[in-house]
């Protein structure tokens, strides 16, 4: 099986457990992090919640709001963007009304009404805090970090089997 297929898979069973998960994708740049995503941000807006993906610039929250807003809207999922540019209106977000909100480290500003997946990219340009933060407001939130290069820490708590990991390891 591709590595992408296998990493769905994982994150999929991982995410159905009764407690809250916390998963590491490793990949190089182009391997298809954000395509497994794709999958995880589908099913769980299917199932009633919303999805944040924290990214560290506005310029990568530009290119991947681009990218998958076509995408899930033609799946019928509403989504926005919040940078220092853009800002989605409050109440759309906090009545559910947005299912996938992406942006910059702005979206820890925000309240959600049924927030149960955040996905970080390039989790090591963040702090320890700003990632425990949306985690203690939203005390059983899934966690899915992607990285081409991830930080130490996070690294050995998935080699301990403290969080998920999965690897994509086959070019597309």
């Amino acid at each position: 099986l591709p590595t992408k297929k296998i990493a769905i898979q994982e994150i999929e069973n991982e995410i159905t457990k009764k407690y809250p998960m916390e998963h590491l994708l490793i990949g190089d740049v182009g391997f298809g992090k954000t395509e497994v995503a794709l999958n995880i941000i589908y099913l769980v807006v299917q199932n009633g919640f919303q999805v944040a993906f924290v990214v560290p610039t506005s310029l990568l929250a530009k290119q991947h709001y681009e990218n998958l807003k076509p995408r899930l809207e033609t799946l019928g999922i509403k989504t926005a963007q919040v940078d220092r540019f853009t800002k989605p209106k409050r109440q759309e977000i906090e009545n559910g009304e947005i299912q996938f909100l992406i942006g910059t480290h702005s979206v820890f500003n925000y309240e959600f009404k049924n927030l149960a997946f955040l996905i970080i990219d390039e989790e090591h340009k963040f702090g320890v805090k700003q990632k425990s933060r949306l985690q203690e407001n939203y005390a059983n939130i899934h966690l899915l970090s992607m990285s081409a290069t991830p930080i130490p820490r996070t690294l050995n708590l998935a080699m301990s089997k403290i969080k998920g990991m999965s690897r994509l390891t086959t070019a597309p």
